[in-house]
């Protein structure tokens, strides 16, 4: 029997225009739980955190990037995998962790899985924290904030423009950088904001959200 891995990323894409910087977040169908996050995913056999990372960029929004594009946040959510999902994991395993980054990439409308996520929108911080159901999402946008006011003409240029930048992040090993660890709590879902919508607007009709317990939640993100 094949198990999954206890690990899983997060990326944080955001986009820079004339009017400051956006983020992207996507919303989970209706059946897991109608939520407002990042992209997320665990890793499969082989992979490393960056290579996961790239993968699941590509699967959930069509954006195409390639590991230097990453900007590691130096953050680690790790939380406890509930009891629901442990079946799917090595005996004995009972917490997961998951390695933050962040993806500059072009404000373009995203190719999003229907099977997955039912719309996505385009917004700014501010919106961005209200509209987030998990905390580990908010923790990773204050990251990618912090490392951006110490350094935000280090951040890379977007995924697929020709030049090639170097990550000044990536100077230090993985193995070299203690990452900052914080316990998974969930704080209840705010005022809804559309932010900057690029989908059609039936898709921005409040679904039948399926009620999310932290109980309940998957190391991707997921609820049953």
């Amino acid at each position: 029997m094949s198990y999954k891995q206890p690990r899983s990323v997060q990326v944080v894409v955001f986009a820079e225009g004339a009017s400051g910087r956006d983020f992207l977040l996507l919303r989970r169908v209706a059946s897991f739980g109608a939520f407002w996050q990042t992209v997320t995913g665990s890793l499969e056999t082989g992979e490393n955190h960056r290579q996961a990372a790239v993968r699941e960029v590509m699967e959930e929004t069509g954006i195409s990037a390639c590991e230097g594009d990453l900007i590691d946040l130096g953050l680690v959510n790790t939380f406890e995998i509930p009891p629901l999902w442990r079946a799917r994991y090595a005996p004995g395993v009972t917490r997961n962790e998951e390695v933050c980054f962040a993806l500059r990439a072009r404000r373009v409308e995203p190719r999003i899985d229907p099977a997955e996520h039912d719309a996505f929108a385009w917004v700014s911080f501010e919106d961005a924290m209200e509209m987030f159901y998990w905390e580990s999402n908010r923790r990773a946008l204050a990251a990618l904030d912090r490392l951006s006011e110490r350094a935000r003409e280090s951040i890379p240029r977007p995924a697929d423009s020709r030049e090639t930048f170097m990550n000044p992040s990536r100077a230090r090993s993985e193995e070299e950088v203690e990452p900052a660890r914080a316990e998974e709590q969930v704080r209840p879902p705010g005022r809804e904001h559309r932010g900057q919508h690029l989908v059609a607007p039936h898709l921005l009709e409040e679904p039948e959200e399926a009620p999310v317990r932290e109980a309940d939640r998957d190391p991707e993100g997921d609820s049953v």
